[in-house]
């Protein structure tokens, strides 16, 4: 053999040891666990085990879940509460009313907005409540949500204009009256309201976009009779939300009360 050549070991597995012939039947080594048969009984049957049968469970869009009571979430979202309709109660208050929306489960509250921002909640049995602390003279727009159980919210109602009654001595209301906004395809919208009335022309119009200054509406000659348009480009993405207010200049030069508030949404 080479130097440095070794003869690999031969590893001997563990077990009892072995007989010598000629002796006696070797004793039972502590680590062989199989059974020896006793003097005068028959070695014992092999009996296999039998193999456990693996459940098979049904797949997860059979299984049913079994939801709480009260705790059901319903797959679709209300309707939308209909006919709304406002009215000033004195210079601080307003009522309104509507009708009631339908679920798959069951309403549980209404919820007023104003200018896209919620400020009342009732319950769901409920088809009308009283708003206080709003201004004297000044031009409002409510909707109304309706929410079930499982807290979805239903699509807005109808908005309903008023204005409230001008405090004792205080001048009557100069905002712009029936304002609408729709929103087109592209990112433009569209604007269409009626001036109020000043005893001249109104020439110039503010428009805010999210309660800021964005720009002012101005004709170079006679402003067109009745109704106004006015058509703009936006370059915030679909789904972006406006709310838009519009106030006239006065014959004066001052600016009048604001119109009720109109929420468009980006297409």
């Amino acid at each position: 053999m080479e130097r440095g050549h070794r003869r690999p070991r031969r590893h001997r597995l563990r077990g009892p040891p072995r007989r010598p012939q000629g002796q006696g039947p070797a004793r039972h080594h502590p680590h062989d666990r199989r059974r020896r048969p006793r003097p005068g009984h028959p070695p014992p049957l092999h009996r296999p085990r039998p193999r456990r049968r693996r459940q098979r469970l049904a797949p997860q869009r059979h299984r049913r879940r079994h939801h709480a009571p009260g705790g059901h979430r319903g797959p679709h979202a209300p309707t939308a509460p209909t006919g709304l309709r406002a009215a000033p109660d004195g210079s601080r208050a307003a009522t309104l009313r509507w009708t009631p929306a339908r679920d798959d489960t069951r309403i549980t509250a209404y919820d007023v907005y104003q200018a896209d921002t919620r400020v009342h909640t009732v319950p769901g049995t409920a088809t009308g409540t009283r708003l206080t602390g709003l201004r004297p003279g000044t031009a409002y727009a409510f909707t109304v949500r309706a929410r079930d159980a499982a807290e979805n919210s239903s699509p807005d109602s109808n908005t309903a204009d008023l204005t409230t009654a001008p405090a004792p001595g205080a001048s009557p209301n100069t905002a712009p009256t029936d304002l609408a906004a729709t929103a087109a395809k592209g990112g433009e919208i569209t604007l269409t309201w009626t001036p109020p009335k000043t005893g001249a022309p109104v020439t110039h119009h503010e428009l805010h976009l999210n309660g800021r200054f964005a720009t002012t509406i101005v004709w170079g000659t006679a402003p067109p009779p009745g109704r106004a348009t006015y058509t703009f480009p936006v370059t915030d993405p679909p789904g972006t939300r406006y709310t838009l207010t519009l106030r006239a200049r006065l014959p004066d030069g001052t600016w009048g009360d604001f119109s009720a508030p109109r929420t468009v949404t980006v297409r």
